[in-house]
Parts: structure tokens; sequence; C-alpha cells
């Protein structure tokens, strides 16, 4: 777990691993690996200079800091949400669900994130005035440079959790 969600976060819970995701989801990591090692579409997908998408390599170096990770924390200012047309279970998967949120950094700056959750229950953590911790991998992007000159990633939620009160 990268998140530090220690007797001190014990009010946080986790509601989103990208490795229970990707797990479930194997045609995901499948077709992003493809577009990395595709070399007829250079300006498209991942580098893949810490390894291929949700592979072994690429965990590695997550765990050992070769790629950068960004950690946001703050609280829930704004919900923003949406159920496709219907009622879930009734035609209606949860992967229509669409939850956004607003949230104040602790530096006071405005965040907006997408809800990240493994268990479709989780949604209803996601309430004006929780605490929000999320870590994200910047991986980087074959299209180079950035706008602004910096190296372009693409920033990928890894864990979020969500606070209990």
């Amino acid at each position: 777990m990268l998140l530090k969600l220690d007797a001190a976060n014990s009010k946080l819970k986790l509601v989103y691993d990208h490795q229970l995701s990707l797990i479930e989801h194997p045609d995901i990591v499948e077709s992003i690996q493809k577009l990395t090692l595709d070399s007829s579409r250079p300006y498209l997908g991942l580098k893949g200079s810490c390894g291929l998408y949700g592979s072994l390599e690429w965990w590695g170096s997550i765990q050992n800091g070769t790629m950068p990770l960004e950690y946001a924390a703050g609280i829930i200012s704004k919900i923003y949400s949406s159920i496709g047309d219907g009622v879930v279970g009734q035609g209606v998967s949860t992967e229509d669900i669409e939850v956004e949120f607003e949230f104040v950094n602790s530096d006071g700056s405005l965040g907006l994130e997408s809800a990240y959750v493994n268990d479709v229950a989780d949604y209803s953590l996601f309430r004006v005035g929780a605490k929000i911790e999320i870590v994200y991998a910047l991986d980087e992007l074959k299209m180079q440079p950035a706008e602004n000159g910096g190296i372009n990633y693409s920033r990928q939620v890894l864990e979020m959790a969500v606070s209990l009160e």
C-alpha cells in the first residue's frame, strides 16, 4: 500500500487499489501495452520507460521510486454524480455510475477528481466534508515534451482513500 493508512489515519478507508482493478480488467492492460509497443504510433500511448503498464517491472518501478508518484490530500467540497439511465441493478451497470468531486487541497488549491472504487458500495463514502487521499503514478507518455517543455506524463490513480466520518 502506498498511502500511509496507519494509526494516525485509521479513520480513512482504502476504497480503490489499482492492482485489484487491473486483475479484474486484463483487457485494459493488454490494450495499453499494445499501444506502448506499437512503433507505428510514435505519439500515442505510454513510453514504457518504467516497464510495460501493469507488468511486474512497472509495479516494481512504482515500489522502488523509479516512477514518479504524486500525492494529493484534502477535504471534499462538492460532489457531482450521475447514474446513467435508470437504477443500478435494474438494467444499469455499476460502470454507468459517475461520481466526481471537487476538493480543497491542504495548500488551499482546488482539485477535481473522479471517484475510484473497487466496491460500488463505497461510493456512499464520497460526501461533502470527507477527507480524501490519493496517490498517482506519473507514467511518461510517448509524445514529448509537454506544452511547458517538461516531461509529458499520464497521471494514473493508484490508490484512493476516504474518511469514514
